[in-house]
């Protein structure tokens, strides 16, 4: 799978590209117990902001704050409101993180900037077609991103083999999850 964010090629329309990544991931086991899943297989972050990213001293751990604005909460008269929700995602023995900005641009001030989470991709790295040395016996798992900042596209991959996605308030997302006055946009395995 050679994938970046749906693409076979320049006459592929988006719908083509889709259901060849979905035929990709028929593939992997899936589990909505697993965060990879859960939160990346669908379009969970779309249009959320990227809060941080942070590489922690062990240069093994990478640490991303996102924001979810995709939960729906219904309305006494029936219409949806859209409600925000910020998320911590922990990836663990990172063997590989790269980052890409397409084209690049001149230096700013960073304190005016931000980066919009687009869209993901799940096991698409060429990394994953070639062993990776571990003295454990992880699987490894990759993530593609593509964020969007000013004018530019930035693609944020990473290779590892465990993440987490923790909610900032657990238990009132959780308390939403099991209400169904609310839409949470994660994937499910009945998808």
């Amino acid at each position: 799978m050679t994938s970046r964010i749906r693409k076979l090629g320049d006459d592929t329309s988006w719908e083509e590209g889709e259901k060849a990544y979905l035929d990709h991931l028929k593939q992997f086991s899936k589990s909505s117990k697993d965060a990879l899943w859960k939160y990346f297989c669908s379009d969970f972050f779309h249009d959320g902001t990227v809060d941080f990213c942070e590489i922690r001293p062990d240069l093994k751990t990478v640490v991303v704050g996102l924001n979810c604005p995709n939960i729906k909460h219904l309305q006494a008269d029936g219409e949806f409101e859209y409600l925000s929700a910020d998320f911590t995602c922990t990836f663990e023995n990172v063997v590989a993180f790269h980052i890409e900005e397409d084209p690049p641009t001149q230096v700013h001030d960073p304190g005016e900037a931000y980066a919009v989470f687009l869209c993901a991709e799940i096991n698409t790295s060429p990394l994953l077609e070639t062993p990776v040395a571990s003295d454990e016996e992880d699987r490894f798992s990759s993530i593609l991103i593509e964020l969007l900042a000013h004018d530019s596209v930035i693609w944020m991959e990473i290779v590892f083999s465990y993440v987490s996605v923790e909610p900032k308030a657990p238990v009132a997302f959780s308390l939403m999850e099991a209400s169904p006055e609310f839409d949470i946009p994660t994937w499910s395995p009945d998808e």
